[in-house]
């Protein structure tokens, strides 16, 4: 899904972002179809946290603590224009790599931060920064009652944000859902 999305996008305008890092996987993959488009990746680099944030919240806590911002700047380093962001989202925008961010639009946006609040934090930031035509996919969407957690958090924070509006929220394989900004 990815891969293609961002095959999709090339005549779209805007950047690409992902909110949820972990170790760079996902975002290597985006690195291998961007060109010189620049990429902004945001994530705390602490992992899940040890306490439920929300009621929504059922994911395993603790988790995904096992990487750095260096070790993902490392395995990313031949690739052009990316700019890691370090912190919790939003409030990593006031960083200067952060104050960059704001003032793009963006072709392609991928989350996967498996919470309520934090996909909610998300939407309501790079939605209205999506072009026309960009697309949002969100890992995680669809998740229920799998080993490792449950992210009922997810589908509730876009089931609440797109409520009145007229994109569409399309279920894809691999718990990940679709939405293409008209």
């Amino acid at each position: 899904t990815l891969f293609s999305s961002v095959k999709a996008i090339r005549d779209i305008d805007g950047a690409i972002a992902e909110v949820g890092v972990y170790k760079g996987n996902t975002a290597k993959l985006i690195c291998e179809v961007k060109g010189e488009r620049p990429l902004f990746l945001f994530d705390t680099f602490e992992g899940m946290p040890n306490e439920k944030i929300s009621e929504f919240d059922e994911w395993e806590l603790n988790t995904h603590t096992d990487n750095t911002p260096e070790s993902v700047q490392a395995y990313l380093s031949k690739y052009p224009n990316v700019t890691l962001i370090a912190g919790r989202f939003p409030e990593s925008l006031a960083k200067p790599s952060g104050q960059i961010a704001i003032s793009q639009t963006y072709a392609m946006v991928n989350i996967d931060v498996d919470l309520y609040q934090s996909t909610l934090d998300a939407l309501e930031f790079f939605y209205p920064r999506l072009s026309s035509g960009g697309r949002l996919i969100s890992h995680n969407y669809n998740l229920k009652d799998s080993p490792g957690g449950n992210t009922p958090g997810v589908n509730k924070a876009f089931a609440e944000f797109f409520k009145g509006k007229t994109s569409q929220i399309v279920e894809i394989a691999e718990t990940q859902c679709l939405v293409v900004k008209p």
